[in-house]
């Protein structure tokens, strides 16, 4: 009796693990190629879509422009270093503050002269 439920219950364990493993995705590269075939192709230009609230401005409005730059701020220094922003040293935080508005004038010059 022993031997007769121990075969039942090794079959009934190959057979779960049999429906497992047909459910796996294939890895041939020939299902990858038509995987990726049947994509398609990725834009490469990132085109910005005309705001709604755009609607009637002349080329003459003033309008606020949010740019983020790539450097970091300086909250960031000061929470590297475990301390307040007030908490940095004097020349370091102004360091840091006058590289940002550098870097800000930077960006500035650059879109005026795109105009």
């Amino acid at each position: 009796m022993k031997k007769v439920m121990s075969l039942i219950l090794s079959l009934l364990m190959m057979f779960s693990i049999a429906t497992s493993a047909l459910a796996a995705p294939s890895t041939s590269k020939e299902v990858l190629q038509q995987s990726n075939e049947q994509r398609p192709a990725p834009s490469r230009v990132n085109k910005l879509k005309a705001d709604d609230r755009a609607e009637g401005l002349k080329d003459n409005d003033q309008v606020r422009v949010i740019v983020e730059l790539k450097g970091k701020p300086a909250i960031e220094y000061a929470t590297e270093r475990g301390v307040k922003v007030t908490q940095l040293e004097g020349n370091f935080l102004q360091s840091i503050t006058d590289g940002i508005a550098n870097e800000q004038n930077r960006v500035k010059q650059e879109i005026t002269a795109k105009k």
